[in-house]
């Protein structure tokens, strides 16, 4: 099974180093990195050509700055993979992140994925941490009810790619809060969705 690591870029040169070793630190190999350089005007691109140079698995974008949704939605044009990931280049993930969301995944035959993450600072030392129970559901009203119990953000979650595609879900270019919109028909849209309960993701505050 195929995976499309999504890296949307945009002046961070602080942290992208850090987000980009995690990726490539991850247990499980059979992914494509698609990084998409919003822009940037640091020396973000000479850190991801570093990268380039080291693995064949990266698909560069570079784009003048149009913004977080169009560098997303450009990177699922260009994806291969069967499942998509979204990871912010601020952000970091741990060594089996791929790995425990491709394996509870697969299990339970899932459209969407969902891990428990941690808020870190600038240096990594936690600030606060967020878990719920396991779920696996399959009905349209508990899609709809845990709309309230699961952040919004698309960066801890797995996406069946045939799901997104079939549903014509994407970042929208003109709404505030873009994220939002996008789980929240990825939820709706999901015939099977399930959550871990344990912190893979790191979200940089």
């Amino acid at each position: 099974m195929k995976y499309s690591i999504i890296v949307p870029a945009y002046n961070t040169e602080k942290y992208i180093d850090k987000c980009l070793k995690s990726i490539f630190s991850n247990t499980y190999k059979n992914f494509e990195v698609i990084i998409v350089n919003d822009g940037s005007i640091d020396k973000t691109e000479d850190i991801i050509n570093k990268y380039i140079k080291k693995y064949d698995n990266i698909i560069y974008i570079k784009q003048k700055n149009m913004g977080l949704s169009l560098a997303r939605n450009n990177g699922v044009k260009k994806a291969t993979g069967d499942y998509l990931l979204f990871i912010d280049s601020d952000d970091y993930v741990k060594e089996d992140f791929i790995s425990k969301m491709y394996n509870y995944s697969k299990e339970n035959n899932l459209d969407l994925c969902v891990c428990d993450y941690v808020n870190v600072d600038e240096e990594g030392n936690k600030l606060k941490e967020f878990n719920l129970s396991d779920f696996c559901i399959t009905n349209y009203e508990e899609n709809n009810k845990i709309l309230c119990e699961i952040n919004l953000a698309p960066w801890n979650k797995l996406y069946k790619k045939d799901m997104l595609v079939k549903n014509k879900i994407e970042f929208s270019e003109t709404l505030k809060y873009e994220d939002l919109s996008f789980v929240a028909l990825s939820i709706k849209n999901s015939k099977k969705i399930g959550k871990i309960n344990e912190q893979l993701n790191y979200y940089t505050i």
